[in-house]
């Protein structure tokens, strides 16, 4: 009865642990260049601010590229960069996250974290990027740690449980 579970425990301590190790990894190793890089000609711009929890006025930028699907987006304060100052027909650089780094760092703040125009940084993000990875990293790799902590000391049958009686 109780292996099935240890063993249920183990692979969740093993889960917290790799997505904290994912974030450590983005952290510590991670640029500009493992984002992906788009470069495009910009069809059309959306601009909308709103107000957020606490009277905070908020700014969400909406960039479609020429040719491309899919619709970039930031998301951030208005007084700090939520508007990003570009008109339809600017040829623009966005750097933005792959599909699989939503997998492990659950960042809601859009998915563009960089952005050049002819060469010149017009948007950066990277900062935001870095703490979301650091809070992520202690998070899941501190609740991944306890767990693993848990399960060791189930398996070698000296559980704390037994201790505090």
């Amino acid at each position: 009865m109780f292996r099935n579970r240890d063993n249920v425990l183990c692979l969740i301590a093993a889960l917290f642990l790799l997505l904290g190790s994912a974030n450590a990894l983005e952290y510590f190793f991670a640029g500009r260049n493992y984002l992906a890089e788009i470069t495009g000609k910009v069809e059309s711009v959306d601009h909308h601010t709103y107000q957020g929890s606490r009277g905070r006025m908020y700014a969400e930028t909406m960039v479609k590229l020429e040719r491309h699907k899919k619709t970039y987006s930031i998301y951030d304060n208005a007084n700090f960069g939520g508007y990003l100052d570009t008109n339809p027909g600017d040829t623009l650089t966005l750097f933005v996250r792959h599909w699989h780094q939503s997998l492990y760092n659950f960042s809601l703040k859009g998915n563009i974290y960089y952005v050049e125009r002819g060469g010149k940084m017009l948007y950066n993000c990277m900062s935001d990027w870095k703490s979301t990875s650091f809070y992520y990293m202690c998070f899941l790799g501190g609740i991944g740690g306890f767990l693993l902590i848990i399960f060791l000391d189930l398996k070698r049958g000296s559980a704390v449980s037994r201790r505090l009686r």
